[in-house]
């Protein structure tokens, strides 16, 4: 609702003379109220009284909270004992919350009031926590005169700020550093309000409390916005989120910081980088390295895992291919989790986030590639830039040190030398490419390896579309036609002999 009845706590009058100068000024600033140099206490306490007088609603009265400003609220929050950290629309919502649930005690109150006097309100602990133990302090995240980025809510623009004072619980004083349209005077600014400046931040550096950070939580797979509030030094961090002013505790590896986006320019080949897997696919990854563009991590630039002898068939994310008993033909997916009874439970390709799920038995299921990759989507990994290329506007990554190519394993085809081109072997389709198909077969001696089905062997006529002919996974009939053991490539045909 857009108006809320205020509980009667926010109603009842306030001793401002035990206030000091610079506290009135604040409130003032608060409510709204203009004051100058030359005001006395005596003229902040008068002109804050006659607003307090004709801001407070009468019995029955409901109060539009989108007229209120910001300041207005946070007094409304701190007098009712709420939370006064969030955006305007988070500080009326809770206000709203304390409405809904002091109506239903308003009768029983008014009673006991006609029956005894009013006690005064007891003043708000800063520390006051639930359970009623204390709060530990929070530990000051800039320092005073340090210039920092504070966001001015009547623009919703974040604007260079220097630090005043710190005031404790995350709040701070601070004037803008152009105070144009902003106000010259100071500025309270509370947590979810204040951040080092994005500009200045050191991108490989240790996670400091005031940095502006991406999250990542595991239960909706997605990065959100925060800041870091503190540091608990036990390798965890305090985040409050931008969305909803709500908390979490993250770990490093599950945290990277925001900052300007780095030119192509600007990276240079040997240069380490902290990078995040957005996406995986059959020749490697594409990697976030806080650059103007995705970076390509390739297979050849990816370290090999080493499998603990009691790991599982197959790990949760990995890409493989799974038989479908429905139309008995494999299929490429992920491993979506374990079925507890020795089964995995695949999600197919192509079904984005409401994919249907199946389970498969081991023997049915295949990895997408031989090597199993160390990481997973949203993983944060230590990357060295391998090659840029500003012309074509992109550039790649290897998890080696330096940015080396990683070791290559040789390849041996004299195996399939002998094959005879006129006879077709089984064998199965491990990549699916623009210009035809990347297929496993085996040898006689047993040694298995993979050649190039070009799409002019796919079939006697001419084929617009590789894809429309198989899939990753799929079994296909193919004759051995070339066999280059020095240059280790195959080639095959899928056509037949007449």
């Amino acid at each position: 609702a857009a108006a809320a009845r205020l509980p009667r706590t926010a109603r009842r009058a306030e001793d401002f003379s035990s206030l000091k100068v610079a506290d009135l000024k604040e409130k003032c600033k608060a409510q709204g109220i203009s004051i100058t140099t030359s005001m006395k206490k005596a003229d902040l306490i008068r002109e804050l009284e006659a607003a307090f007088a004709k801001d407070a609603p009468t019995e029955g009265d409901e109060e539009d909270l989108k007229k209120l400003t910001v300041g207005q609220l946070r007094e409304r929050c701190d007098s009712l004992g709420l939370s006064s950290a969030g955006k305007k629309a988070d500080l009326a919502a809770r206000i709203e919350e304390a409405a809904e649930g002091d109506g239903a005690s308003d009768e029983v109150e008014e009673e006991e009031e006609e029956e005894e006097e009013e006690e005064p309100l007891p003043a708000k602990s800063a520390k006051a926590k639930k359970g009623g133990k204390a709060a530990a302090a929070v530990p000051a995240a800039f320092e005073v005169d340090e210039t920092v980025e504070g966001y001015f809510e009547k623009e919703e623009q974040w604007y260079e700020a220097k630090v005043l004072k710190y005031l404790g619980g995350g709040k701070y004083n601070a004037v803008w550093v152009d105070d144009r349209g902003k106000g010259d005077e100071a500025q309270t600014l509370g947590p979810g309000f204040i951040r080092k400046r994005l500009a200045h931040v050191d991108r490989a550096g240790p996670f400091l409390a005031g940095e502006a950070v991406e999250g990542y939580l595991e239960e909706g797979q997605q990065w959100h916005p925060g800041i870091i509030q503190e540091n608990h030094k036990d390798g965890s961090f305090r985040v409050l989120w931008d969305e909803d002013a709500t908390e979490h505790t993250l770990v490093a590896k599950d945290m990277k910081k925001i900052a300007p986006r780095l030119e192509l320019l600007d990276l240079g080949p040997g240069l380490r980088m902290k990078a995040t897997i957005n996406s995986i696919r059959d020749f490697g990854a594409f990697v976030d390295v806080g650059a103007v563009r995705e970076g390509l991590l390739h297979m050849s630039n990816i370290k090999q895992t080493t499998r603990p002898m009691n790991a599982p068939a197959f790990d949760v994310g990995e890409r493989v291919t799974a038989y479908f008993d429905d139309d008995m033909r494999w299929h490429p997916g992920t491993i979506d989790s374990m079925n507890g009874d020795g089964r995995f439970n695949i999600r197919w390709d192509g079904g984005g986030d409401d994919a249907e799920v199946f389970a498969c038995e081991v023997k049915g299921i295949k990895l997408q590639d031989e090597r199993r990759l160390p990481f997973k989507v949203g993983d944060r990994v230590d990357v060295w830039v391998a090659k840029v290329e500003e012309r074509a506007g992109r550039f790649s990554v290897s998890m080696f040190e330096g940015g080396r190519r990683g070791p290559t394993k040789q390849r041996d085809y004299s195996a399939f030398e002998s094959m005879d081109p006129t006879v077709s072997v089984t064998g199965i389709i491990r990549r699916v490419l623009d210009m035809g198909f990347v297929v496993e077969i085996q040898a006689p001696t047993g040694a298995r390896e993979t050649g190039f089905v070009h799409l002019s062997q796919i079939r006697d006529h001419r084929v617009e579309n590789v894809a429309e002919y198989g899939r990753v996974g799929d079994e296909v009939d193919v004759r051995v036609l070339t066999v280059d053991v020095k240059g280790e490539k195959m080639s095959l045909s899928m056509r037949p002999i007449y």
